[in-house]
Order: C-alpha cells, then sequence, then structure tokens
C-alpha cells in the first residue's frame, strides 16, 4: 500500500502527494530548508511532531508560496535573497525631489552619484565595502546592493534610512509646521520635506569641516580630491561610484599639509578624525547628543556653527536652528520672520519647528573678524593712506612747478581717500 504525503503547494494550501517533499519549512517563520538542516534537526529534536512544519516539492514552489530560504543550511540562496531590492517603509508623504536635489548638490564624487531618480554611494560596512542604490520616489523608497556582501544588507538598510530620515512622522511634522503663519505656504508647497542624515559620520565630520566658509561647490569638489588621494578603491565600481571614502584611522594617520585645504582646516579634520578612531568622539543618533557635542567643540577648528551642523546632520537631532548661519538667517528673512525674536529665549517649540523648516537651507558659517584682526587692518589701512597722502601732497608741489603731471597726484588722492573711507567702517565710532 502506498503512502500519501501532505505538500503545501505555491499558493501555500496543502494537496496529497505520492512523493515526499525534498524541502521543509516552517509556517510562522516562512522560513524553507533542507530536511537535514542542522538548525532544523536541532528544533525538532526537542518538538518531533511540530505543528507548523510544512513540506515543499521543490524550492520554486516554497518560493512562490512566500517562504524565505534558510540562512544555516542554504547559506548561497538566503545571500541572494538578502541582496534583492528591498522596499523601504516610511511614512507619507515624501519630498522625493527635494531629496534628490539636496543629495545630487552635495555628491562627492567617486563616492556618490544621483541619476534621475536614483541615488548611489558607497559604504564601507562590516564584512565587505558595498555599493547601495535607492531610488526615490514619492510613493516608494527601494533599496539593492549593487555590490559588497548580502550579509550587510540590514546595517545598509539602516544607514540609508538616517540618511533620507524616513522614519520621520511626515504627517505630523507638516501638520505642525503648516500651522505656522510663515511656514505653512512652503509646507503646502513641499509636503513631506526631510532633515537629511548621514550614511557616515567620519565622512559627515570631514564634510562641515571642509564646508567652513566655502561654497558647496567648493567643498564638493575638495571632499572629492580627498576621495580620490586616501580612499579606497572598489572592487566591482556601479556607474561613477568607485570608491570608499577614506575612514577616520586613515585620515587620523595624515599630515594636514597633505588636505587641499588651509592647514588650520586640516588639523581639525586631522585632530576629529583620530577622536573617533580612538573612540573619543561617537556621532550616533542614540548616542549622548551633549557628550558628542561637547567633545566636537574641544576639538581646534570646530566651532558651535560646525558642532550644531553636525549635530543635525551625524547626530539626527531634528530641532538644531543655526540661527548664527548667513544662509539661515537669508532664508528667516525670505520668511518675513525677524531673527531677533528666535535669539531672545522664546516661545516653546517655536524654534524647533523653524530648526526642522530651516535645515534644508545649505548652512555656512560666517566668522565675525576677532579684535586684533581689526586693529591690524586699522594699521594697514593708516600707513598705505599715510604714505598715498604724503605722495599726494609732494606729487602735486612738484607738478605746479612743472616737474611731473597731475595724473600721479591725483592717483594718490583717491587711495588716501579710500583708505580713510575704509578706516572708518573698520573701525566704526
Amino acid at each position: 500500500m502506498s503512502r500519501t504525503y501532505t505538500l503545501t503547494g505555491a499558493d501555500g494550501a496543502p494537496y496529497p502527494s505520492a512523493t515526499p517533499g525534498t524541502l521543509g519549512g516552517h509556517r510562522r517563520t516562512r522560513v524553507y530548508g533542507r530536511l537535514d538542516c542542522p538548525t532544523a534537526l536541532a528544533w525538532l529534536a526537542r518538538r518531533p511532531d511540530p505543528p507548523h512544519r510544512v513540506f515543499f516539492a521543490d524550492e520554486a514552489t516554497a518560493v512562490a508560496a512566500g517562504y524565505r530560504p534558510c540562512g544555516h543550511c542554504l547559506p548561497d540562496r538566503y545571500a541572494a535573497w538578502k541582496a534583492r531590492p528591498r522596499g523601504l517603509g516610511f511614512h507619507t508623504p515624501l519630498d522625493a525631489e527635494g531629496l534628490l536635489a539636496f543629495l545630487a548638490h552635495r555628491a562627492i564624487p567617486g563616492v556618490e552619484e544621483v541619476a534621475g531618480a536614483r541615488y548611489r554611494r558607497s559604504l564601507a560596512l562590516a564584512h565587505r565595502a558595498a555599493v547601495v542604490e535607492l531610488t526615490i520616489e514619492p510613493e516608494s523608497v527601494t533599496l539593492a546592493l549593487l555590490a559588497g556582501d548580502a550579509r550587510d544588507a540590514d546595517e545598509a538598510a539602516l544607514r540609508s534610512r538616517r540618511l533620507l530620515d524616513l522614519d520621520a512622522d511626515a504627517a505630523a511634522i507638516d501638520a505642525a509646521l503648516g500651522a505656522d503663519p510663515a511656514l505653512g505656504p512652503l509646507v503646502a508647497e513641499h509636503p513631506g520635506r526631510r532633515s537629511p542624515g548621514c550614511a557616515d559620520p567620519t565622512e559627515m565630520v570631514v564634510r562641515a569641516i571642509a564646508n567652513q566658509q566655502v561654497s558647496v561647490a567648493g567643498a564638493r569638489t575638495t571632499l572629492g580630491r580627498i576621495a580620490a588621494a586616501h580612499g579606497t578603491p572598489l572592487a566591482t565600481p556601479a556607474g561613477g561610484v568607485s570608491r570608499v571614502f577614506p575612514g577616520a584611522a586613515a585620515l587620523a594617520e595624515l599630515d594636514p599639509e597633505r588636505l587641499p585645504m588651509p592647514r588650520s582646516r586640516g588639523r581639525a579634520i586631522v585632530a576629529a578624525c583620530a577622536a573617533i578612531a580612538a573612540g573619543e568622539l561617537v556621532l550616533a543618533p542614540d548616542g549622548d547628543r551633549a557628550a558628542a557635542r561637547e567633545a566636537l567643540l574641544a576639538l581646534p577648528g570646530v566651532g558651535p556653527w560646525t558642532a550644531d551642523y553636525l549635530a543635525m546632520r551625524a547626530l539626527g537631532d531634528p530641532d538644531v536652528l543655526l540661527l548664527g548661519d548667513l544662509g539661515v538667517r537669508h532664508g528667516l528673512e525670505r520668511l518675513g520672520v525677524p531673527v531677533a525674536v528666535l535669539c531672545d529665549p522664546p516661545p516653546v517649540g517655536r524654534r524647533e519647528r523653524y530648526g526642522r523648516a530651516m535645515s534644508d537651507l545649505t548652512p555656512r558659517p560666517r566668522r565675525t573678524p576677532s579684535r586684533r584682526s581689526r586693529e591690524q587692518r586699522a594699521y594697514t589701512l593708516v600707513v598705505v593712506g599715510g604714505v598715498a597722502g604724503a605722495v599726494a601732497v609732494v606729487g602735486l608741489v612738484l607738478a605746479i612747478v612743472g616737474v611731473i603731471g597731475l595724473g600721479l597726484p591725483l592717483l594718490a588722492a583717491v587711495v588716501a581717500a579710500i583708505c580713510a573711507l575704509l578706516f572708518r567702517r573698520a573701525v566704526p565710532g
């Protein structure tokens, strides 16, 4: 008498079969694997007749029924399963166009690129360097691991979520900001605007310092040169992404003069990377923000603007408001918001609302010249103006007696007048 076996079909329903299944599975975990899988056998030893065990005739049927491969007995298939494009959930709405524009404007050559709705970048992950591709659309965000180890797929997804600020409650934020008279029209025009974070804290520190007192385009060029000189080439490039941005340990060993920027800024980058490599500076959204800010301010060349910018991008603080930044001030002026009101102790929540609203502006620090610098400038103007004035007087006398023409004394007189005007501006009152 022949035996009848119960197998699970592609539709998930059981059906009788004259031959036994070649693969087993678990109805609750939705995992399938070999019948001799060590993990499954150990589980069966504790419970010989489990109620949720199922069998499949072949792998195609198991996949069609919605089961995934076991990571223990089918590691290659499991790796391929993890590397498949996966959706990254988020709260709608999503300003996909704004996110892509933000990323494209700041993309480091060789490390990042934006092509249409796709953003690609390299990442140094636990098992191997990787390239992730994020397809960013208003209704969906999809991640694909173009190069790397499938075991790092979860970490790549987590970093991508932080970069795109996908865990933000967009509807609640829009409701709060939309109620503000100044911000309401902007929210209506661009619903679902995000406050981008970062995928690599070390890279973000270098970005923030390199961006001091220069344009975004200038900082992008500098960062591309650093990546080209000190980054690690990818074994499998993807599109224009060909290398990984250098890590903290590598940058900490550099001579600051080898970096394509002023030496003071180079020293700041090397010092910050040394602190990260030594574990003295920890930049993580779930870390101690106050301690991180204190550690940042203790570094040479890192002031309040840089520390606050990193709190916003690397630490994920959504309520940072860079009131000392000229770009933010101009943005507030365009909105008709008096900056002085926000500089005073504001009503609870107002500073926070404007913090997220302005976080997508291009931040650049503007330093006020020190007293010593103003005095040196004034001294230079006095010397130059005095010499020019003396030349003007002597030249005028020589012109009167016919030795020279009026051109030289007139030019000297103009220089003296300009110096006098600049002196009055440099030393008001």
